[in-house]
């Protein structure tokens, strides 16, 4: 009976992996699809270098919030107030910046109030019993609303690229024809494999998403 059932098993297992490649090989034909759409519609304007540079560099920025959410869902949690910790991040950087720090300085401090603000969501979800979900939605609108506070819904000017081309290079220049955005990217998602699948801290994670009780 036992063989019987670890044979159902993995014969389950087995047909579940076979849809899941399907489904992402037709996500990615679609992706290709709609792409040789796009650029016979734009005369071959789609496809041009420009073009790709800025799809590139929105993916990759967008690509590292979505990492970090990825480990929350391994987790069974979800967080809606990334939007609005980075609008608070970016806002910590300027206005630092504005005052005359460093911007390397002022980027690990915005960094670490992103760290608090997370922090601060995920203790309220563990000590009080609240769903990650209600948690932060409720941050989402308050980081949001003190943005909008104290900027008064007014972008603020953040000439970095002038006074610290050094800072530039690092975070968006291109390195050959490859934006750097995307080598972070590459580098963020490295680090996060080996996190997951080579060192304790990714079995924490895969464990509190089996079975968050135990």
């Amino acid at each position: 009976m036992k063989e019987r059932s670890s044979g159902t098993k993995h014969e389950v297992w087995q047909r579940f992996s076979r849809v899941a490649s399907a489904r992402e090989a037709v996500i990615f034909g679609i992706t290709i699809g709609l792409f040789v759409i796009f650029n016979v519609i734009s005369g071959g304007l789609f496809a041009s270098s420009d073009v790709i540079g800025v799809m590139a560099i929105s993916a990759s920025e967008l690509g590292i919030v979505v990492l970090g959410v990825a480990l929350l869902m391994i987790c069974g949690e979800f967080d809606l107030s990334v939007g609005s910790v980075s609008a608070v991040g970016a806002l910590i950087m300027a206005t630092l910046y504005q005052l005359g720090l460093n911007p390397f300085l002022a980027m690990a401090i915005a960094v670490g109030g992103g760290m608090g603000a997370g922090a601060v969501n995920g203790l309220v979800t563990v000590k009080f019993g609240i769903p990650s979900f209600i948690v932060t939605l409720g941050t989402m609108m308050a980081w949001r609303g003190f943005v909008t506070l104290i900027t008064g819904g007014l972008t603020i000017i953040f000439r970095v690229r002038e006074t610290h081309p050094a800072f530039f290079s690092v975070l968006q220049a291109d390195v050959g024809v490859v934006p750097a955005p995307l080598i972070w990217f590459v580098v963020t998602i490295i680090v996060l494999v080996l996190l997951l699948h080579f060192h304790r801290f990714g079995n924490h994670v895969f464990a509190t998403g089996g079975n968050k009780e135990a």
